[in-house]
């Protein structure tokens, strides 16, 4: 399931394959991260990549009997789902995005080379809970 197994989405999979809650209080110390339900954990596990289906993982809050104070509990269905992952953008399309807005930042308004834009393409996905569409390389003057 994931090419290396030392990344931490792997080391958290395999706390949570098992599908029993489990407490981030205690349970996920051999996971060196303090952003456990980042995209580097929970969510890109939740979100999945272009190469790997996203999970269905739950969390509640709850009081442990091991550890005994209010934690986050997840859990992992056994579901997975279609992956969520951003697209990116092909090279061409970004190069018409740049010259259609001139290298121009939107936030600063002041022209910069294209290698200091980036060009965010995505839409909230995680909201509609669809996976994101490929960008079309052939945009027009209507597109845009």
């Amino acid at each position: 399931m994931f090419k290396k197994n030392n990344t931490i989405q792997s080391k958290v999979f395999s706390i949570l394959q098992d599908q029993k809650w489990h407490c981030r209080g205690h349970e996920y110390t051999g996971v060196a991260s303090g952003q456990l339900a980042g995209g580097g954990g929970i969510q890109g596990l939740e979100r999945g990549t272009k190469s790997r289906p996203g999970l269905v993982i739950v969390s509640e809050l709850k009081i442990c009997n091991v550890c005994l104070k209010k934690s986050t509990f997840d859990r992992w269905t056994g579901e997975i789902k279609e992956a969520n992952a951003a697209t990116s953008i092909p090279k061409s399309l970004l190069m018409q995005i740049l010259s259609h807005y001139k290298h121009t930042d939107v936030i600063e308004q002041r022209k910069r080379e294209g290698h200091e834009l980036i060009v965010d393409l995505r839409f909230p996905m995680e909201r509609w809970e669809r996976a994101e569409d490929a960008h079309c390389v052939a945009t027009t003057k209507t597109d845009s």
